[in-house]
């Protein structure tokens, strides 16, 4: 740029930029940045230390907004700095940009992907992550099995390779199953834990709906049956445990007790108390038998159920 000067300075502008407040006033910073005529390249803005070219904000202006944006949605920040958020969504497209251009992928081998609710309405934005470094990788729009393509082409332009993705963490979503098998069919399918209790906890409280219309002694015990056992008062436990005296033969009770088995890490077992002695006593265990109540493969239960078993829940 001094070379550019001693070639000939063009005009001098005043240029304006918004800084950090000083107290509870807005500040901006006013300065004569002079243009230069170039033979080679035409006419250039000299560039300033405080400021990005062509932006409005000072560095430190910039800087408070990206900060601010980890913590909060953008119009809420428009309304706290004063200023249009079409101009703070500016400063963030560039830096996501200008990240993302300098991002590897080719040591990522382990992918989460879930969708969320970008506003009110069926309009969906699917996130995936790099599992070990909790890092977003990428984000569309949609929560078809389109999105996964779309990951897969982003997931290449960033020097990854999609033979690479060794497991791939999901909901049990059958469009995005079929995504990962068609773009990642190296890829191992694991179904998060909530999606697979929450598919168990309905085929349970379905036995049970269906059990009470000829066992009375089962109404008003939905809860019983759906809680943690650590997390239940006294007078609960002791319904529960009436409820499993194996002279019952009750069906939600061999549900229940399948329910525990399907996650062991997941339920408090309490392994000295009763609880347990009425599990080994009842047979209530991982084998399949009499114990296991085809109950749990009903409906909509024994659709996703059927889909589990392709996957790692």
């Amino acid at each position: 740029m001094s070379q550019l000067w001693q070639r000939g300075m063009r005009c001098i502008r005043y240029h304006e930029w918004r800084h950090l407040n000083f107290f509870q006033h807005e500040a901006y910073l006013t300065a004569r940045v002079p243009r230069v005529d170039c033979g080679d390249c035409g006419i250039k803005t000299v560039e300033v230390p405080w400021a990005r070219s062509g932006s409005g904000f000072t560095l430190l202006f910039e800087a408070l907004i990206m900060m601010m944006a980890k913590a909060m949605p953008v119009k809420s920040i428009a309304n706290i700095v004063k200023e249009h958020d079409t101009r703070l969504w500016r400063v963030l497209n560039h830096y996501v940009h200008e990240s993302r251009q300098e991002s590897d992928f080719s040591a990522v081998t382990e992918v989460g992907v879930d969708e969320t609710s970008s506003k009110r309405g069926h309009n969906y934005v699917s996130l995936f992550v790099d599992m070990k470094s909790s890092q977003v990788l990428f984000a569309t729009e949609g929560k078809d099995a389109s999105t996964l393509e779309r990951f897969n082409a982003d997931l290449e332009a960033h020097l990854g390779d999609p033979s690479n993705i060794r497991e791939v963490c999901c909901d049990m979503s059958p469009a995005f199953i079929s995504g990962v098998e068609k773009h990642f069919p190296e890829a191992h399918l694991t179904f998060d834990k909530f999606h697979v209790l929450k598919i168990i906890n309905e085929a349970v409280d379905e036995v049970r709906r269906q059990e009470q219309q000829s066992r009375p002694e089962l109404k008003r015990t939905r809860y019983i049956w759906l809680k943690n056992p650590k997390n239940l008062k006294e007078n609960q436990a002791a319904t529960l445990e009436t409820l499993q005296v194996k002279k019952l033969n009750l069906k939600t009770a061999r549900a229940y007790h399948r329910r525990l088995d399907s996650h062991p890490h997941s339920f408090d077992r309490r392994p000295d108390s009763k609880q347990e002695g009425i599990r080994k006593n009842q047979g209530f265990g991982r084998r399949r038998g009499p114990g296991i109540p085809k109950e749990l493969r009903i409906n909509r239960a024994g659709y996703n159920l059927k889909i589990m078993r392709r996957g790692n829940p």
